[in-house]
Parts: structure tokens; C-alpha cells; sequence
């Protein structure tokens, strides 16, 4: 079975070629069978799975055990979730996957995990893993909130890191990106294993109407939401999530007859690009709704793990708007000879700001505040901007073992020419403590920017 990587539109494409066994019927969509729900206007209607198999996927209790990974079951709203927490080292910033469907990542009602070989992958970089049952709620405002309210309970609990990592597959598509376009702030990039995102292809309109669970659907009628489409249907919601640069990376078999490859992550991808985001799709050449290979991908792993991903430079004079990236670091070194003996990242944020327009931002977590209030000119030289920034710093852990001390401090004004793609540092913020050993160290917080590309504005 060939792999094709599909990176953008309007680049070349370019195949590489990998041999898999491939096991069929891996239930990977855990959709109801329904109204076929066929309009004159719709694209292609895909093919329904067996609906008694389907059935028992959902699982009545939370179960699982992981090599690396501790279960807790949760319940929100009478909704039953969970957050798997890493027992080894924990990643610094506390990242996590949220995977959709939920039971994916827990045992199904067959007993089986399916995505154990990504979950125990997850939790050895550190990552927590989460998942809430909203039902086959197919994108719906209400399924949103309930998935809302999960958010903000495991952000809460957990302390986790407020912009989330999404894994979609099959029917988690509408659900996942139905929550994203909403709260496309919180999303930091978006995974997707054959994922609907067009719901007139799966499950089409009608089924749109009937799958969902009371307290879960649209609360409109046929005529209603054919009406409606573009204001909730995934693929028409992309904007939001352009604009807060949000990347996406799909695995789509082309032969896939239940969630078409071209209506859903094709077209998808090719409407992102166009809005100036990044959407790349790994297309697995005759493979249908299933195989193990969908199942141990590492593209589809590299992507979710990866620190960050190249953007690509290019001329950043023309662009309206940039992401700034701004990261804490605790600095232990010695005084003598100022080398660092530790550093640890304790806090990042990303601002979304604009040439010659004030921008600020806050950031309060784990007992650092970051403040930030500076301003971007662009210049004649289109590969650099110049930066005004002030900078203040609290630290309020000063009683905690084994935490930074540092007192209040205010950086001043300061101008520097950033590069796109690459950091500049602002240097050492003072200190409290200053140890008498042999060799003397102290601890600084230094600020480090990073000028990501920017996305293209929509007017």
C-alpha cells in the first residue's frame, strides 16, 4: 500500500512508497446507520458500516491500561470522560491530545483499544491524553458546549495546556473541528484519521438532523439546516482557525467509499491553503474506511509529537498580520563563567499582531505572569522587522521548593530586528537568589521571541 504526501496545493507533489499488511474492518467508523438522507444538491453519499458492530464500539464504563499512563475517569454534565496522565516525566508545558471519538482511546465495548500504539506513544513525550463522550453529535452547537465544558473542567484539573492538540477520525471529524471553528484559540493543531468534515457527504443531512442525542442536536429542522449549511458545516467554518494559524495534517485512504477522501480532506485542504493556512494530507493509495495501517501511522505521530513544524520562508513584507511566539525560560548558571547548568521552559504564549499597531498580551500560569506590550514596524529589508517591546515578569513562587525565585521585574524598551523563524533572546531578568556554594550559581528568567510567518488576512 503507497503513501502519497500531498503538501499544500499549488506545490508539486511527491510519492513515497511504503508496504503494509493491511487488516480490514477495524470499525473506524463508529457511526450509526440511519436515514440515508440523499438531497438533489448533495455530493456523492458514501456507504453506511454494520450498525450492531457499530453499536457495541461505545463502551458503558471508562477502562483501559497503559504502559506509562494512569486512567481517570471523569464525569461532566452526567457525561462520561477521562484524562490519561503520564506517570513518567511529565512535558514541560503540559501538552495534551484530545482524541475524537473519546472511546478510541480507552477500551471500546468489544474490549479492544484501538489507539493504544498512539496513546503509549503520547504518554512517553509526556503528554496527557483526554477524551469526552458527546455521542454522534455530528458537529452540533450543543455538542460543542458539552465539549466546552470538558475543556475547561481538564484545563482546570489537570492544569494542562490551554491550547489543545486534536486527533479526529471518522465521525470525530464533525465533532472535533465543530468544537475548534468555535474556540479556535484553544487549538494548536489538529490530526485527522479519515475525518468527515463535510456533512453532507457523511451523514448527510438529514442524519445530521436524526443522529444526534437529544440534548445534543441542532433543534432545527431539514428545511432549516439545509438552509443553514454554511453556518455549521466544518469545511465551510475554516477562517477562524487560518487565522489563529492552527495546522492541520490528515491520512485519507482513496478508496475510502464511507467518508470520500475527496469531498472531506481533500476539499478540505484545499479551501485552508487558500485562506493561507497549512493543511497537508497523506493519502494512502486503495485503502477504504479501515486497515491497521491507520492505525500506526508516523506521519500522522511525527506531526502530533513535533515541537513545531517549518513554516518555509518567505517574503514577510507582504503579508498583513504575524504570530509572535514567546517563551520563559528559568536559567540556572554560575556566576563566574555564566554557564547554564539547567533550563527549563515554564511558560509559552503566541500573539497574533500586526505592523505599525500597538499589540499586548498576558499570560499567567504555574505562578510566572508574563506581560508583554511592544509594537512591529516593517522596514525596507522584507526577510526582518524591527520590534519595541516592554516586558514585565512576576514570579510568585518564591516559597515553593525548588522553584525559581524571582522577584518583580520590568524590562525596558527595547528595539531588536527579528527574523522570521528564528528567536532572539531578551537577557536575564534579575534575580533573588544567588547560592554561596562552590561554584556560586544563580536563576534568571530570560524572555525568547520567535517571529513565526504570518497567515493572509481576509477582508
Amino acid at each position: 500500500m503507497n503513501h502519497r504526501l500531498i503538501a499544500g496545493f499549488g506545490n508539486a507533489c511527491w510519492s513515497i512508497a511504503i508496504t503494509f499488511g493491511l487488516i480490514v474492518g477495524c470499525g473506524l467508523a463508529a457511526l450509526p446507520q440511519g436515514v440515508s438522507g440523499d438531497e438533489p444538491t448533495e455530493p456523492k453519499k458514501s456507504a453506511q458500516p454494520d450498525a450492531e458492530y457499530i453499536r457495541k464500539l461505545i463502551p458503558e464504563k471508562i477502562l483501559g491500561e497503559y504502559k506509562g499512563g494512569k486512567l481517570n475517569a471523569l464525569n461532566v454534565a452526567g457525561r462520561p470522560g477521562y484524562v490519561i496522565e503520564p506517570t513518567g516525566p511529565v512535558d514541560p508545558q503540559r501538552r495534551w491530545i484530545w482524541i475524537f471519538p473519546f472511546w478510541l482511546g480507552i477500551h471500546d465495548g468489544h474490549g479492544v483499544l484501538h489507539h493504544r500504539w498512539y496513546v503509549e506513544r503520547y504518554l512517553a513525550k509526556g503528554f496527557h491524553v483526554a477524551g469526552i463522550n458527546v455521542g454522534t453529535s455530528c458537529g452540533s452547537p450543543k455538542g460543542a458546549d458539552a465539549c466546552q465544558a470538558f475543556y475547561a473542567l481538564v484545563r482546570k484539573q489537570f492544569d494542562l495546556d490551554p491550547r489543545a492538540r486534536l486527533l479526529v477520525q471518522s465521525n470525530g471529524g464533525l465533532i472535533g473541528y465543530g468544537w475548534a471553528m468555535r474556540h479556535p484559540g484553544s487549538v494548536e493543531r489538529i490530526g485527522g484519521i479519515c475525518p468527515a468534515t463535510d456533512f453532507r457527504t457523511w451523514p448527510g443531512l438529514a442524519n445530521v438532523i436524526n443522529f444526534p442525542d437529544k440534548g445534543l442536536d441542532y433543534g432545527l429542522t431539514l428545511a432549516e439546516l439545509t438552509e443553514r449549511v454554511a453556518s455549521f458545516n466544518p469545511v465551510d467554518q475554516l477562517t477562524p482557525l487560518a487565522r489563529r494559524h492552527v495546522r492541520l495534517l490528515h491520512i485519507h485512504g482513496d478508496a475510502d467509499d464511507v467518508v470520500p477522501m475527496k469531498e472531506n480532506s481533500t476539499e478540505l485542504a484545499r479551501r485552508y491553503t487558500a485562506l493561507g493556512g497549512s493543511a497537508k494530507i497523506v493519502v494512502i493509495e486503495r485503502l477504504g474506511h479501515g486497515g491497521q495501517v491507520l492505525y500506526e501511522s508516523q506521519p500522522l505521530l511525527d506531526f502530533l509529537l513535533d515541537e513545531r513544524e517549518s513554516l518555509g520562508l518567505e517574503d514577510v513584507a507582504t503579508r498583513e498580520s504575524y504570530v509572535l511566539r514567546l517563551e520563559v525560560w528559568g536559567i540556572e548558571e554560575e556566576v563566574d563563567d555564566g554557564q547554564a547548568i539547567e533550563e527549563k521552559l515554564l511558560r509559552s504564549v503566541e500573539l497574533l499582531v500586526e505592523p505599525n499597531r500597538p499589540f499586548f498580551g498576558k499570560s499567567d500560569a504555574k505562578g510566572v505572569t508574563l506581560d508583554v506590550r511592544g509594537k512591529l514596524v516593517t522596514g525596507d529589508d522584507p526577510a526582518k522587522v524591527t520590534m519595541t517591546i516592554n516586558a514585565t515578569l512576576r514570579n510568585l513562587n518564591e516559597q515553593n521548593e525548588g522553584e525559581l525565585g524571582i522577584e518583580e521585574k520590568t524590562q525596558a524598551s527595547t528595539t531588536v530586528a527579528v527574523t522570521p523563524g528564528k528567536s532572539v533572546v531578551l537577557g536575564g531578568f534579575k534575580t533573588q537568589r544567588e547560592s554561596t556554594g562552590k561554584p556560586a550559581t544563580r536563576e534568571q528568567l530570560r524572555l525568547r521571541l520567535t517571529l513565526l510567518l504570518p497567515c493572509v488576512r481576509e477582508d
